[in-house]
Parts: C-alpha cells; structure tokens; sequence
C-alpha cells in the first residue's frame, strides 16, 4: 500500500511512479498465466528451432504421406504426357490401336510413292521441340532424285544438304482416305492416264511440307489410311484437306469399295467435289465415258491380267511335267522292255 502524498513533502513524480510498478506487475502476472515457463537453459543458450524438410517429414507423417503421393502422380502424369503426345512413332506398324480415330500426327512429308499416297516423318511438338533445326533433329527431306517420286525443295525448307537422309523404317506411310488416284505403271504394266499429273501435283502440293493426319485405321499393305491437312499461304494459312483438293481438281476419284472405304466423316463433301470436277471435265474426266477406267477397274483388269498369266504359266509347266514323265516313260521301255 502505498503512503499517501502529503504536499509539500511529497512529488507528485512518486506517484506515477508507483502507477506505473503497478501496471508492469500488473502485465507481467499476466503474462505468465499465458505463457509457458522459460527453462534456464533456452534463455542462457539461446538455441533456434530445426525446421529442416527430413525433421519435418519425420515428425510430420501425413506430410510425409502426401508428399510421396503428389511426387509418384506427378512422375506417372509426365511419363503417360510424354509417351501419348511427345514420343516420335517411326512407322505406321508402331502406331498404338488405341490411336485410330482419336490421334493427329503431325510431321514433315518426306517422299510422294504414289498420287494418293505420301511418307510422313512424325515429328511431336514440331519447331518448339527442336525438330528441323536442332543438331540431332535435322533431317532431309528426301533423297535428291525425281525419277523416284522424291522431294527436292526449295532452300528454306528442311531438305538442305548436310542433314541426315530418312530410311523407309523412318517414317510413316500414308494413305489418303476417302479418294482413289490413276495408277501408276508397276511390274511392266501400263500406267493409267492422268496418273503421272496426280502424282506431280502432289508432289508439288505436299512435298517438304509440314502435315497433319488425323488416324483412322491401318490397312493390309502396312500403311495406315487417315485424313491428311496442309496449311498453305495462297488460302492465309488456312489448312486443306488434301484428299478433298485431289477431288476438286479432278486428279482422283472417290473411293468406291465393296467394304472397309474410310472417308473420316466427309464422304458428302468429297462426292460433292467429285461431282463438280466430273461437271467441268477437269483432269481424269476429260475423257470420254467409253474411254473413262476409274482406278478401280484398272486394278480390277489388271489383276485378272496377272491372273490369267500365272494360269498359263501353270499350264505350261504341268505340260511340260508331263512331256518328261512320258519321255522316261518312253526310254524305260527301250532299254528294259515291257513286262
């Protein structure tokens, strides 16, 4: 208690000094009902916590635990991410099944076989992930000959010299869906007409050029048949169905089959085109109706061609067989008799 302030013995400075003991007494009982006692030793060694990742984790499971989970999801996520959308497919035989009609592959036209046939170089993120002008991720575009349905391109594109030529186990091969082109002479037989215009144009259209080709389904030569789109210039860098283009210019007709014809959902625009090249006479309706074979009797008449030859060849040789079994026939009895 303290003693009361008798002026003029007393300052008026004692008494605020005694306020002032009694609110630190005050805050400090406070204080400590609300803190925890501090041992001699922390104040005198003045230790800092470990908040290191390890002694978290150990003394922390469920962390632990879901850290380890968000690690292996992310690894599985990077590894499915990379074998779907950024491993490069060498070949049309290592396409995937669950790929056919859900898949664009995207990639550089290498070589043109036929007119309604092309050789894709798969090639995954494009330009963003170094391919055509990475060292290691250039390539050619094709080998330097025309006599073989090769590419020779311009300078600015990737079929410069000093970068690696492709192999046929290189790339992909493409058959464009829903259209049929002329034949080409194979095996010594004669080409159709129109066939060696198809094959120019796209050469001329595709070749050296980045393509994208929606999968549909494989078919029994090894190839796979899909939908296949160019950007070009001329159209502000619109993409064209190549298939639809070839119908349009009269350079093949539509696909006609008793089964398995693919068209990935434009058979309507397709005919539609071919319809109106048949109108204006352009390319392979030039001709006459009496003097008009679609690719598909070509190859019909062909094959009953081929036919007909190995019938002969069959004929001949059992002719022959027998011609020697009636010579030995023949010398037996000579030198041995009859019995």
């Amino acid at each position: 208690m303290p003693w009361p302030s008798i002026w003029p013995f007393t300052s008026s400075s004692s008494s605020d000094n005694n306020k002032s003991s009694k609110k630190q007494d005050q805050n400090q009982s406070t204080t400590s009902l609300f803190s925890p006692p501090i041992s001699s030793t922390s104040s005198t060694t003045n230790q800092t916590p470990d908040h290191s990742l390890l002694t978290r984790l150990s003394t922390h499971p469920l962390e632990s635990a879901l850290l380890i989970l968000s690690i292996s999801a992310s690894s599985i996520l990077a590894y499915r991410t990379h074998q779907r959308y950024l491993s490069r497919i060498p070949t049309a035989s290592a396409i995937p099944p669950s790929f056919y009609r859900r898949r664009t592959l995207r990639g550089l036209c290498t070589s043109v076989g036929d007119g309604d046939n092309f050789r894709l170089y798969h090639a995954p993120g494009g330009r963003l992930l170094g391919y055509f002008w990475l060292p290691g991720r250039r390539v050619r575009a094709a080998e330097a000959n025309a006599n073989t349905g090769t590419i020779d391109g311009p300078w600015w594109r990737p079929s410069k010299a000093g970068r690696r030529r492709l192999k046929s186990d290189d790339t992909i091969h493409v058959r464009l869906a829903g259209v049929d082109a002329p034949e080409l002479g194979h095996w010594g037989n004669e080409a159709q007409p129109g066939a060696k215009d198809a094959l120019e144009w796209l050469k001329r259209y595709v070749g050296g050029r980045r393509v994208s080709v929606r999968l549909l389904k494989p078919d029994q030569y090894g190839r796979v048949v899909g939908t296949a789109w160019v950007r070009k210039l001329s159209s502000l860098g619109m993409r064209r169905d190549i298939s639809l283009e070839m119908l349009r210019e009269g350079l093949a007709c539509v696909y006609e089959a008793k089964a398995g014809a693919e068209f990935g959902g434009r058979e309507e625009k397709y005919r539609e085109a071919e319809a109106r090249a048949k109108k204006a006479r352009k390319g392979m309706w030039a001709v006459g109706k009496k003097e008009f074979e679609s690719p598909r009797d070509y190859k019909t008449r062909i094959s009953g061609k081929e036919a007909e030859k190995e019938k002969q060849k069959t004929g001949q040789e059992s002719k022959a067989s027998s011609a020697t079994g009636s010579t030995m026939k023949s010398i037996w009895s000579v030198f041995f008799g009859k019995k």
